[in-house]
């Protein structure tokens, strides 16, 4: 069982049978032991809730979206659209992208 402290283990308690989405930015940039634990939730469905007690209580988090981002991409991305896309944007126009 993994034991989550702070901000994400509140909101999850506060949001625990309900859907949620919890977003990590920069997840690449955390400590390889918080990545593995958030990991191992995100694959149980569930983490120890220890909020002031010594007792574990176990919650359901198999509702909750969890996006991960990252900057590993950002390098290609740019040169793709370099590429790809500027030469052939209009000049003075916006691009939406849906």
């Amino acid at each position: 069982m993994v034991v989550i402290k702070g901000c994400l283990d509140n909101s999850l308690v506060d949001n625990q049978t309900k859907r949620c989405v919890v977003l990590l930015n920069e997840f690449d940039k955390a400590k390889s032991s918080v990545q593995n634990a958030l990991i191992k939730v995100m694959d149980d469905g569930t983490y120890g809730d220890r909020r002031g007690s010594l007792d574990f209580s176990e919650l359901d988090c198999r509702k909750v979206v969890w996006l991960l981002a990252s900057n590993y991409g950002d390098v290609a991305a740019s040169r793709f659209y370099e590429n790809h896309v500027a030469p052939y944007k209009p000049e003075g126009r916006v691009w939406y992208f849906h």
